[in-house]
């Protein structure tokens, strides 16, 4: 959390006592929090809470979580830090419209078609031949 708020913020931010101190519990629970919202955002593609989330989905509640932090004392976001939130928001909407993948592993449902010749990625035609490799 300190690679991405100043520790002055973040302490500021945590300290509803006054006392200068980060409360204790807190952080934990605003961890909590954003990590419930990713998992409301997702429930209906994967089953949650998940055992390995991928990378991006631990990003995603990083963004969430930083975006409570700042919502506390109501500071203004950084732009950099509104805009990979909104992307993060973004993108977890298309994974529950079906749009995205969580990851390379989640498996794709490809769209029955009108004919024509799937490729796979990485391959090409063979000169001559009609097999692709």
């Amino acid at each position: 959390m300190e690679a991405r708020i100043a520790p002055q913020v973040l302490t500021d931010a945590l300290d509803d006592d006054g006392d200068g101190e980060r409360d204790s519990g807190l952080l934990e629970q605003i961890i909590a929090n954003a990590s419930s919202t990713v998992d409301g955002m997702i429930c209906n593609r994967v089953a949650t809470p998940l055992d390995s989330p991928p990378a991006s989905v631990v990003a995603a509640a990083l963004w969430f979580t930083i975006e409570e932090i700042y919502g506390r004392r109501q500071m203004g976001l950084p732009k950099n830090f509104a805009t990979a939130i909104a992307a993060a928001r973004a993108w977890l909407t298309a994974v529950r419209e079906g749009k995205q993948n969580l990851d390379a592993a989640t498996p794709v449902v490809l769209k029955a078609g009108g004919g024509g010749n799937p490729q796979v990625p990485g391959r090409v035609p063979v000169a001559g031949s009609a097999t692709t490799y």
